[in-house]
């Protein structure tokens, strides 16, 4: 039954066309027709336009110049004859020039059957990619059977392979596209697509044993570290070494990965890892020293800066360390907790005091209950814990935003329709945006569950939770899972434009008269920390 489709659709054809028609430059074209005339279009340009009368042999002389493509058909008709190229035309984009021509002249069933010619004579995956989304565009009701038709008849083709996945990703087949996928692993090569099919693979590893999944991740380091795109899969290693998958192995792949010729942002993420892992520390560094006279260091210089800083305070070089970091701080300006503890821990191996305080009252800032910190600050300085949380509460006042929350309506997930200045008004307010596609935006809920739960009881705090998404099942599946205990509104994409949200999670700080002080993008660990710092602060300022 799937071969008698496939036949239907591709076998019929109105008008034949030889499309492998070439010539060579400065020559004539000799055209046989039984018409009297025909017309004549070059280089797709419809303006020129003209037409042809036979020679006394009754064949009509195409002049063609150099690069010139030729269009021929009938003159009293629009019934396309052939079409032609020359040798040395540049061949990119000519699969998107013949398409246009068959499109032009709406003929649909032609383009099917010289699709299906150059992919079957060359094993050309652009014609593959063109015919399936010439098909779906169509929206033919017998696409399933039509790519089960093409894999069953070729099998061990990797175009064929990853196109159809795609495809039924696109119809929301995702087991049949993961399926498809999982039985290239034994056929991978080294073309692009082997490395796209392997890419899909990695990232779905949770279905895939733990044999196949090492299978490609040393296909993928073998074949395609040089690969621009290779980044990907060392992000997703890095994500398998911290859910304590392959941890060993990924180490010593990416260790020799600094010995390859890779690409500048490859060995800065390589480098920044293993000194975050303390694990080969040393070589790390000299990488990254290297990467300073690179065009990276104009876009990375701040973070590159700091991970020397970092990496030459674990080899106890001080004067190296301190170097780096005043960089980070004097050209750069960057302000973040690893900077501030690496600061501090720098500041406490060389006894600085004025540094202790200094790096110290930041990184309390970040989060005032980090009794480590606390205990080296007391007893490095000599001061009480109250003094240090004046210090803490006096810088956290020099850093607050002064973005007033604007006026806007949003509707809960029963429809009911309230002001958001309503709620928030004369309380310490916490507004948590988030997405139900977002990992990090899940993983932070148990932290903001926790800070829920400290303040249920204290009548002058509000805690809302604002989904981009549209009120839809997906959200509700995502909300009973996650088991919010506050809150949730949807259809916050208008209220995110209005407030320049570019990214989830986002958590605005609102004090009591409506004013956002504080702004935290991105998951953190110290969330619980952070928040609570802030919050007490908040509630002693008048």
């Amino acid at each position: 039954m799937k071969k008698l489709l496939f036949l239907f659709f591709f076998l019929i054809s109105f008008i034949f066309v030889n499309t492998e028609n070439y010539f060579k430059n400065g020559s004539y074209l000799k055209i046989k027709c039984e018409k009297d005339s025909i017309f004549v279009i070059k280089n797709f340009d419809f303006s020129s336009k003209v037409s042809l009368k036979p020679s006394k042999n009754k064949e009509f002389l195409v002049k063609t110049e150099k690069n010139d493509s030729v269009i021929i058909f009938e003159d009293d008709s629009k019934n396309l004859l052939n079409f032609y190229f020359s040798k040395n035309l540049d061949k990119e984009g000519l699969l998107e020039y013949k398409i246009g021509i068959f499109q032009n002249y709406d003929m649909d069933d032609s383009l099917l059957v010289y699709l299906e010619k150059n992919y079957r004579l060359k094993k050309d995956y652009d014609s593959y990619s063109k015919l399936v989304d010439f098909l779906y565009e169509k929206k033919y009701q017998n696409l399933d059977s039509l790519l089960d038709f093409y894999y069953l008849n070729d099998s061990t083709n990797l175009n064929v392979i990853y196109k159809n996945s795609l495809v039924f990703k696109d119809l929301n087949e995702n087991e049949k596209a993961f399926n498809i996928l999982k039985k290239a692993i034994g056929i991978l090569d080294s073309s692009y697509i082997s490395f796209n099919i392997a890419v899909e693979l990695v990232f779905d590893y949770e279905k895939i044993d733990l044999p196949s999944l090492k299978k490609l991740i040393d296909f993928t380091f073998e074949n395609f570290y040089k690969n621009e795109d290779f980044i990907y899969i060392l992000y997703q290693c890095i994500d398998f070494y911290e859910k304590g998958i392959l941890k060993d192995e990924i180490l010593s792949k990416m260790e020799k990965l600094l010995d390859q010729q890779i690409s500048d942002d490859l060995r800065f993420s390589v480098s920044a890892f293993f000194i975050e892992k303390r694990y080969s520390v040393e070589k790390s560094v000299n990488n990254l020293l290297n990467l300073s006279e690179s065009e990276i260091y104009y876009d990375y210089g701040d973070w590159l800066n700091f991970y020397l800083a970092k990496g030459y305070l674990i080899l106890k070089d001080y004067e190296q360390s301190a170097k780096y970091l005043e960089i980070v701080e004097k050209e750069y300006n960057l302000e973040d907790m690893d900077v501030f503890k690496t600061g501090f821990d720098l500041a406490v191996e060389t006894n600085d005091k004025k540094k202790i305080e200094s790096y110290g009252i930041k990184l309390l800032s970040e989060n005032l209950y980090d009794e480590k910190v606390l205990k080296l600050v007391e007893k490095n300085l000599g001061i009480k814990k109250k003094d240090i949380e004046k210090k803490v509460y006096t810088y956290l006042k020099s850093k607050m935003d002064t973005l007033k929350l604007p006026e806007f309506e949003i509707e809960s997930m029963d429809g009911q329709k309230i002001k958001l200045s309503k709620i928030v008004n004369g309380k310490i307010t916490i507004l948590n945006f988030f997405s139900s596609t977002c990992p990090y935006c899940k993983k932070e809920i148990n932290f903001l569950n926790e800070i829920r739960e400290t303040y249920k009881k204290n009548k002058n705090f509000e805690f809302l939770a604002i989904a981009s998404d549209n009120k839809t099942e997906s959200l509700n599946k995502f909300i009973n899972e996650t088991k919010f205990s506050y809150t949730v509104f949807p259809n916050g994409s208008l209220l995110m434009d209005s407030l320049k949200i570019e990214g989830v999670p986002t958590i605005f700080i609102i004090d009591k008269n409506g004013t956002i002080r504080f702004i935290k993008v991105g998951y953190f660990e110290d969330l619980y920390g952070y928040i609570k710092t802030r919050i007490e602060f908040l509630k002693g300022i008048e």
